[in-house]
């Protein structure tokens, strides 16, 4: 699902291009050109200001939380700026409004994305919390990752939820007749998806990484 402002600026740069005597389908792929190189420069200064600044004032703590946290979300979101990119990129090319599947499957994995980038940084938290409550002796640090564990599949679950509701996918039969099944799929799930979204991260990284 592209945002209206960027179908506008595409669709104004696509006119700009036309104008300057480019036929509508070459000055599309121009434009798109340039707009995914764009997303690939936002993603090289979002890798950036994590190595550059974030890691830096991570170091300046006390705790190694901080520094857990950005290691652990850097890839992921210069990823996930790829991969608008290449919906903007897919969009102003007219495959998207062709092949709709498609774009189903962007904002899936985009939404998925943002899930598994979110449990990454909980998971950092819950590691660290059962490390200190098994120091003190207060929990056991299994019980905790069992809980971790269940955390991330409901994290999984709502993702797929919000997927559906963009869908405009009626809901309410589904939320409560499915949800003790679905929150058990999303935790047996959370695993596969976490390698695979990492397995992502390491192809995107190899061939686009700054």
């Amino acid at each position: 699902m592209v945002n209206t402002d960027i179908q506008g600026a595409l669709t104004y740069f696509n006119e700009i291009f036309e104008n300057l005597g480019l036929t509508e389908f070459y000055a599309r792929i121009v434009v798109s050109i340039i707009a995914f190189i764009i997303f690939l420069i936002i993603g090289w200064i979002v890798d950036h200001v994590f190595e550059r600044i974030f890691k830096r004032w991570a170091k300046k703590t006390k705790t190694k939380l901080d520094d857990e946290i950005i290691k652990n979300v850097k890839k992921p979101i210069y990823v996930l700026v790829i991969f608008f990119g290449l919906n903007f990129t897919l969009w102003n090319l007219g495959i998207l409004a062709q092949y709709e599947i498609v774009e189903d499957l962007l904002v899936l994995f985009e939404i998925l994305l943002i899930a598994y980038i979110f449990t990454r940084i909980t998971n950092v938290l819950f590691v660290w919390y059962a490390e200190r409550q098994e120091r003190k002796k207060k929990a056991s640090k299994h019980i905790l990752y069992v809980f971790r564990g269940i955390f991330n599949g409901i994290v999984y679950l709502i993702a797929f939820f919000i997927f559906l509701a963009i869908q405009k996918v009626d809901l309410t039969g589904l939320a409560i007749g499915g949800a003790a099944t679905a929150i058990v799929i999303g935790f047996a799930l959370q695993h596969m998806l976490s390698d695979f979204f990492s397995g992502v991260q390491v192809l995107v990284f190899l061939h686009l990484a700054p």
